[in-house]
């Protein structure tokens, strides 16, 4: 395996465990989770539901979504977004036993809200970096972000929009599972709003400073090319 495919890979992977750490650390803050997550944490709470359990049933559904708006666009590499689910979900329970583990001796068991709010950053930060190191390595996307892209082309607007409007209905999903199943909303709160909105920007800022280095790295980006950028 040549360099540059070794960089692509250590990239890729090492983007999956950032983005499954800040899913969790999400989860951790209590002050609402993010937006792509909300469906799996309201059905896990609700139901008592094993979370990496619920996440991988909830992209199977964001998958299906993907498949519908492609159409006759559709490929079967698609399909490899499965066998992702299945390894992200498994780093969730990972990262959860993990921290469950560390949580007392930190003190994390029962945070303060100085704790939750340095969770929550945290939680934004590495979803951000998380998601935009799977991207920029340009092989199997998350299936929230297949979808997303897929929901852009199918409404002729962009990734951006097509995301806003995912995270719209994962939030929209979360609070009406909450309240027709628990009487209460479930999952939603001043994080899930941060998220929206901070999520995003991490990802433009680290694009601004690493996308064209680390695409380069991993050979997918030639110097000549990056100059004409």
């Amino acid at each position: 395996m040549k360099r540059e495919q070794l960089y692509r890979l250590g990239f890729y992977l090492g983007g999956i465990v950032t983005l499954a750490v800040g899913n969790v650390l999400s989860t951790k803050a209590l002050l609402g989770v993010s937006p792509i997550i909300s469906p799996a944490y309201a059905i896990s709470s609700i139901w008592k539901i094993d979370f990496g359990l619920a996440t991988f049933g909830v992209y199977l559904v964001f998958l299906a979504v993907e498949l519908l708006l492609l159409g006759r666009r559709r490929t079967w590499t698609v399909l490899l977004q499965i066998p992702f689910s299945l390894v992200f979900s498994l780093l969730l329970n990972v990262f959860i036993a993990g921290y469950d583990a560390l949580a007392a001796p930190l003190g994390l068991d029962a945070p303060s809200l100085w704790q939750k709010i340095l969770l929550l950053t945290g939680s934004v930060v590495l979803t951000g970096v998380g998601a935009a190191m799977i991207v920029n390595m340009q092989l199997v996307p998350s299936p929230p972000d297949g979808m997303a892209k897929a929901a852009g082309e199918a409404l002729r607007r962009g990734l951006g929009f097509g995301k806003n409007v995912v995270d719209l209905c994962c939030v929209v999903a979360s609070t009406a599972l909450g309240l027709i199943a628990a009487r209460t909303v479930v999952g939603i709160g001043p994080g899930t709003l941060v998220a929206m909105v901070a999520i995003g920007r991490c990802i433009a800022l680290f694009n601004h400073f690493c996308r064209e280095r680390m695409q380069r790295a991993a050979g997918l980006l030639s110097a000549e090319a990056a100059m004409q950028e």
